[in-house]
Parts: C-alpha cells; structure tokens; sequence
C-alpha cells in the first residue's frame, strides 16, 4: 500500500488544477466516494448500488433551497473547468 502522502491529492494536484471538496457533513459524501471509488475500481455493479444510494437521499435529504444555489453553481464551474482542462491534457 503506498503512503498517504503518496495519495493525497493537495499533494499531488498540479499548480492551478481544479479541485473539489467534499465535506462529511454533507449527506451524499460517502455514496459520492463509493461511488467515484467503485468507478475506478471498474465494479460497475458496486457503483449502480452507490447511484442508486444517491438518489435516495436526494429524495430525502435534499429539499429546495434557494440559499444553495450559489454553491452549486460554484461546483458546476468547477466541474467545467475540470472539463476544460482534461481536455487541453489529451
């Protein structure tokens, strides 16, 4: 097993790389790395269960809430930015 250092993406990330955090207070947390982890891991069945896990809690967690939409706005730039540059690495 390597080191965590070794693992740890702040360590790892390149200067000016996007990156995302997500906190444990944040409900889908654990589904959304079981999930990411499953995918990389290429268990397509784990990753259907931890999907399936999300949207459950989004029916029962989530409720509308205009306050959030700034923070998701930010994660959406974020996730195009991630986009932007992954496809300036290929």
């Amino acid at each position: 097993m390597q080191d965590k250092l070794d693992l740890d993406c702040y360590q790892r990330k390149e200067p000016n790389e996007e990156h995302f955090t997500l906190l444990a207070r944040d409900k889908s947390a654990p589904a959304l790395i079981r999930l990411w982890a499953a995918i990389r891991a290429g268990d397509t069945t784990k990753a259907t269960g931890e999907f399936a896990k999300l949207v459950e809690l989004s029916n029962t967690h989530y409720k509308y809430d205009p306050t959030d939409y700034d923070q998701i706005d930010s994660a959406l730039a974020k996730a195009t930015t991630m986009d932007e540059q992954q496809k300036r690495k290929r």
